[in-house]
């Protein structure tokens, strides 16, 4: 009797998430790429960083809210959300440490042929130390605010994806090794990297990351006690906004609570820099509720997107990609008769080399445009025109320019519908209005 093969279901589709995690990889693979200028590799190491700060608090936050409520179907992929969460937390530990490889390993050295180096506090020159330190005391040590962790202060909320120091502080006068927990928030106002203002033989650029500024200082926010250890982390949260569009009363203000709650949403990643006590870690991870597979060890600074500051610090078009310069379309430079222009021809602008400089100033036009795209049911170009019109006092004059239009094309534009797509006309229209009240 023959044996009965057996048989394999095999799922047709890939995994969003996974499939998510692979193209970020792919843009990692343009930081490591020789064919960029330097600078520009350095601003796709941030992208990197910036990419999956979304991806886990939206996509990464929605599968552990579906473990927390219980679900465990499958998806079209063959996954369910446990699995997925396993195996994004392994293939985004190698993606980061393959990042921060590239950074130590390829970046940084490669920056410093170009005479712009990026130092830790211990490769700095007496002078620049000395730099340094006037530094903290000036412009760090006034805002900065110290938070003891014990019995008698709880544990304060930390805020979405911000930067605090994590230490570990002992009272020399008692004989036993305390191990108290302090944390200091690093302010948002404080450039998380800075330019040593020292000159240095050979005039070469100097950078320093602020954590390790305030790591080397942490003396000073603590006299009397001994520092044993100091460390920079950041928490990742749950950020998605969590409500229907077809049940709030007022839309705006239920935006603006779910926006403000975005900073309290439930921890989902620690990003932390290695070489911190594992008790006082421990004690951190139970006070935000999150597992030990969530943690992530950074060996190096943290939070590589804020490298974006560096590249507009770093004054070396040589290292950049050469700057597009834009010009304004001959159909644009008289604004006065731009319906003129419409009525002899179609005009659709998408290149994005060309100026608008008569309407892209105006903060609104965005979202008329995304007024047009979000209608739900079709309405002719007339009809959307005249109630995004009648909402500015301002634009009543071109209302009565544009219904004039319309009577002389009149088979054109009523038969113009918007059912997920804008036609040529009316992109033009929105594109080179100004639709501010």
């Amino acid at each position: 009797m023959k044996s009965a093969k057996k048989t394999t279901h095999r799922f047709p589709y890939f995994n969003r998430e996974l499939s998510w995690l692979a193209f970020n990889r792919r843009v990692l693979e343009q930081a490591e790429s020789q064919d960029y200028p330097l600078l520009e590799r350095m601003k796709f190491l941030a992208f990197v960083s910036s990419n999956l700060d979304e991806f886990f608090e939206i996509r990464f936050s929605g599968l552990m809210q579906q473990v927390k409520s219980g679900v465990i179907e499958r998806g079209p992929d063959g996954l369910g959300p446990k699995e997925q969460i396993r195996r994004i937390q392994s293939i985004a530990k190698r993606l980061v440490q393959d990042q921060y490889d590239c950074w130590q390993k390829q970046v940084v050295p490669q920056l410093e042929e170009s005479n712009i180096k990026f130092c830790s506090y211990d490769q700095l020159t007496r002078n620049e130390k000395s730099w340094v330190a006037s530094y903290f005391d000036e412009q760090i040590s006034p805002v900065l605010t110290p938070l003891a962790i014990d019995p008698a202060h709880p544990f304060p909320k930390l805020t979405n994806k911000a930067l605090y120091i994590l230490a570990s502080i002992d009272d020399p006068e008692t004989r036993i090794i305390e191990r108290l927990m302090a944390i200091i928030p690093v302010p948002r106002i404080l450039p998380r990297i800075v330019r040593v203002g020292v000159p240095r033989r050979g005039n070469p650029e100097v950078y320093i990351f602020i954590s390790d500024i305030i790591q080397r200082h942490m003396k000073q926010l603590f006299p009397g006690y001994r520092v044993r250890s100091a460390v920079p982390f950041r928490i990742t949260r749950n950020s998605d906004l969590y409500f229907d569009e077809e049940e709030v009363e007022n839309l705006l203000r239920k935006l603006e609570e779910e926006l403000m709650n975005r900073e309290k949403g439930a921890a989902v990643r620690l990003e932390i820099a290695k070489g911190a006590d594992p008790v006082l870690l421990q004690e951190l991870l139970d006070s935000i509720e999150l597992q030990p597979e969530n943690v992530t060890t950074i060996d190096g600074p943290i939070n590589l997107s804020r490298l974006m500051s560096a590249y507009d610090l770093i004054d070396r078009p040589d290292l950049k990609f050469k700057p597009l310069v834009p010009h304004v379309h001959p159909d644009l430079e008289t604004p006065e008769r731009l319906f003129d222009q419409i009525s002899q021809k179609d005009t659709y602008f998408i290149s994005l080399t060309i100026a608008f400089s008569h309407s892209s100033t105006s903060y609104n036009v965005l979202p008329a445009i995304q007024r047009f795209l979000r209608l739900s049911k079709p309405f002719t170009g007339l009809q959307v025109t005249r109630r995004l019109l009648s909402h500015s006092w301002k634009l009543r004059e071109t209302a009565n320019k544009l219904r004039c239009l319309s009577r002389s094309r009149h088979a054109s534009t009523k038969r113009t519908t918007f059912s997920g797509r804008v036609s040529s006309k009316m992109l033009a229209f929105t594109s080179c209005m100004d639709w501010s009240a």
